[in-house]
């Protein structure tokens, strides 16, 4: 049977799962050398097939689809609702989550979110991602990967109410990875759940950042987006559920090259390297992106500790001193070692908005980070049941492995 692109409409292909290979795509250990992109996430260069070679795949429609069957998911779900009087609670009876749905699926984040819930797919009776044309002819090796773990593939125009509300009917929660420069766009994506029959629960894109961590996070340029969104949630959404998941800076970006402007922070394994921000000792907490991604899935199966709320979560805590000195441990070697002050970070912050550049919102969060604004008395990790997460020397580790292919 031959493929047919399908607009707004929900389609399938299937065939036998291959989750490493969409591990390799997302940048695991051993995947290629890969460049930098988004806020330091990693696109692996594979030379993509050509599109003649997807037209033999099996079609299906979401009516004849086979349901997975779920195991696991928590029942009984504690309703947290804002009002503009305080925060209240009262129990109401709201499925759990089961049928999810991913905007931003081939994104930095996004395609780490995908591969932890392909993982993960016998908790869940479905899994679908919604992208643009583009992006389905433009990642061909990746939406296939994506089609072999059982994944919906639904393609159609964000921008088109009507293609949105008929991919909303066959699922109930829709997790949100899309990047930066779309983060406003969710607010319509949230009107149209909101209004939806069968959608009970949002999450937003704010893996990264806390946006509200001090009366000074409302001033930073580049919470703006995200700030509007939560206002949008806060005012026009009073049925559905969401849930903030927090995640501080991802280490796979802190620790990586910053070879166009390592005054910002950079660690380079290949040329033995480092410029530490700060004097080194600062403490940062970090979240490998493959945590987000186990997140992700704890904020799914655990709906009592994450219906609308902002969980701040992180893999560990540690400090550039530190960082460096595993790298020195694992390579073997002494690295050249420079800092930026935070002083001089603040200067260079500014600097680069004035002068309009590309680097400004890097500045700005790495400034963030530096002055502690990543640092919390107890993290929500327990509540989701994350009592395991990655560790400072498995993410050194992995990201020497990248370094050297």
């Amino acid at each position: 049977m031959s493929f047919s692109a399908t607009f707004g409409l929900p389609g399938k292909w299937y065939k036998p799962v291959d989750v490493q290979r969409l591990h390799l795509l997302v940048g695991g250990p051993n995947a290629p050398v890969s460049d930098a992109d988004g806020d330091g996430g990693h696109v692996v260069a594979e030379k993509l097939p050509k599109w003649s070679s997807r037209k033999a795949k099996t079609t299906w429609s979401l009516a004849s689809r086979s349901v997975l069957l779920s195991a696991g998911v928590a029942s009984s779900i504690r309703r947290r609702q804002m009002s503009k009087g305080g925060e209240s609670s009262s129990e109401a009876a709201v499925p759990p989550a089961k049928k999810i749905l991913v905007f931003g699926a081939t994104g930095v984040i996004g395609k780490v979110i995908t591969a932890a819930l392909i993982n993960a797919k016998a908790e869940f009776a479905r899994i679908g991602i919604f992208t643009s044309e583009a992006t389905f002819a433009g990642k061909a090796a990746l939406i296939d990967a994506i089609c072999e773990g059982g994944v919906d593939v639904i393609v159609g125009d964000v921008n088109n109410d009507a293609q949105v509300l008929n991919a909303y009917q066959a699922f109930d929660t829709v997790v949100s990875a899309v990047g930066r420069n779309a983060i406003d766009k969710q607010m319509n994506l949230i009107r149209l759940a909101e209004s939806s029959s069968t959608i009970t629960r949002f999450i937003p894109s704010e893996y990264g950042t806390d946006i509200e961590y001090n009366a000074s996070s409302a001033e930073e340029r580049p919470h703006q987006k995200k700030l509007q969104v939560r206002a949008y949630i806060w005012s026009s959404v009073s049925r559905m559920r969401y849930t903030y998941l927090v995640t501080g800076p991802f280490a796979d970006m802190y620790m990586g090259p910053m070879a166009h402007e390592p005054r910002a922070g950079t660690f380079d394994v290949v040329n033995r390297k480092a410029t530490l921000l700060g004097d080194g000792t600062g403490k940062i907490s970090l979240t490998t992106m493959a945590d987000v991604g186990r997140l992700l899935i704890a904020v799914l199966l655990h709906p009592e500790a994450s219906d609308n709320r902002a969980l701040k979560v992180s893999s560990y805590t540690t400090t550039p001193n530190e960082i460096l000195a595993e790298f020195e441990r694992q390579t073997g070697s002494k690295w050249d070692v420079s800092y930026t002050p935070l002083g001089d970070l603040r200067g260079l912050e500014n600097n680069a908005w004035q002068e309009g550049s590309p680097v400004a919102t890097v500045f700005t969060l790495r400034r963030i980070w530096t002055e502690g604004s990543t640092l919390y008395e107890k993290t929500d990790n327990a509540a989701l049941g994350m009592a395991k997460m990655d560790t400072l020397e498995m993410s050194v580790q992995e990201t020497i492995w990248k370094a050297h292919g």
